[in-house]
């Protein structure tokens, strides 16, 4: 009977994968929140972003989207450590 390798090298791919999505969403977010700033008026925002920008202004915004690409970077190095067992 032939032993199925795990799955963890392909959703350690999505997550690194999500982990550099989310570190250009706080790239683009750093750079339309700072020209939002600097010319007033309205800007949409999902529910979180806003309770992170009341708390934290583009900063906490920013931080969020980081801590969501950290998070992400993680989980794929442990699935890529998980893979070479």
């Amino acid at each position: 009977m032939e032993e199925k390798k795990p799955k963890s090298k392909n959703s350690a791919l999505v997550n690194l994968m999500l982990g550099f999505l989310c570190l250009g969403l706080a790239v683009y977010e750093y750079f339309r929140l700072t020209e939002f700033e600097a010319t007033g008026g309205t800007i949409s925002m999902y529910d979180i972003e806003s309770i992170a920008y009341d708390i934290g202004g583009l900063w906490g915004v920013v931080g969020l989207w980081g801590a969501f690409s950290v998070l992400f970077f993680v989980f794929a190095i442990k699935g890529f450590k998980k893979n070479k067992k």
